[in-house]
């Protein structure tokens, strides 16, 4: 199995036609620079973990919060139904 370095090198002589050893200020770089998107690539992924826990959040709020309005509304037509119900029954007095 090759390492990252091996790859960089085995491909910079295959596309560049040129040799390069490990410790070649160039692969110096290369091991910066992987270094570099290897931090980047740890950063944005805990980043992205909070963003996901916030939008979890955010939606856990909004399905509890829509839960109580619409329980809010069923009961508000449900009152409003007995209420009519009750007001026919007494000014009616029955079926006819």
């Amino acid at each position: 199995m090759t390492t990252r370095l091996e790859d960089v090198i085995r491909d910079a002589a295959l596309k560049n036609r040129v040799g390069l050893r490990e410790d070649d200020p160039v692969m110096v770089l290369v091991t910066i620079m992987n270094r570099i998107a290897e931090d980047q690539t740890a950063n944005s992924t805990a980043a992205m973990e909070n963003h996901r826990t916030i939008f979890q959040e955010i939606a856990l709020a909004w399905r509890t919060d829509a839960t109580e309005r619409a329980n809010q509304i069923l009961n508000a037509a449900l009152d409003a139904g007995r209420k009519a119900m009750a007001k026919g029954m007494t000014e009616g007095g029955g079926p006819r």
